[in-house]
């Protein structure tokens, strides 16, 4: 199967929360992979202990379907990537966006692709 890959940016950063321990609202977005890779859906993994480059693994994933954008609520500070499935499996992750306070780190484009 030809590998594809998975572009990965953030398109918006909206904050909302105000309870003891806030939570901010952010739309999520990323280039479906080419037709002939069967994508079934795309799963988001993150993480507020720090990057996977560093050793930390992912807390969470969200299956989201077959979409491309997806708003997630996070912490102050996440660490986030998106996998694509098909019947094959799971893709390898993504490069990592790094969410801090509003600020994003600076590379979004993938890495990762289906198998």
């Amino acid at each position: 199967m030809k590998k594809s890959v998975i572009s990965f940016m953030i398109f918006i950063t909206l904050l909302f929360s105000y309870s003891m321990s806030y939570a901010i609202e952010i739309h999520l977005g990323w280039d479906a992979n080419d037709e002939d890779d069967n994508v079934i859906s795309y799963k988001l993994h993150w993480t507020s202990s720090g990057s996977r480059y560093k050793g930390f693994t992912y807390d969470n994933s969200q299956d989201v379907g077959d979409v491309t954008n997806y708003y997630l609520e996070v912490g102050s500070e996440a660490w986030i990537a998106v996998t694509a499935t098909n019947d094959d499996g799971e893709s390898g992750y993504s490069r990592e966006l790094h969410y801090h306070d509003g600020r994003t780190g600076r590379d979004f484009s993938s890495s990762g692709s289906v198998r």
